[in-house]
């Protein structure tokens, strides 16, 4: 997600942090919805296989659920 998009989810659910870091916007964004403030904090693998900050927090293990799963434009045998 881009700020723009992570600003607008923040002021859905009620978060006013005015920061510019994404990742301290976030987690406030966590915290409101009762979830682990977790992101970017330094973990190579995250339990939270549906969490939707997922693809930004560790890129690399979304890429590979994705590519396990066949989800995606490019991922699937009938693409290659």
């Amino acid at each position: 997600m881009n700020m723009k998009e992570v600003r607008k989810r923040a002021k859905t659910v009620g978060v006013t942090l005015e920061t510019e870091n994404k990742a301290d916007l976030v987690r406030a964004i966590q915290a409101k919805e009762g979830n682990p403030q977790c992101f970017h904090s330094g973990r190579k693998l995250c339990p939270e296989k549906s969490c939707c900050w997922l693809e930004d927090c560790i890129p690399q293990q979304y890429a590979e659920m994705h590519a396990q799963k066949g989800v995606g434009a490019r991922t699937g045998p009938w693409r290659r």
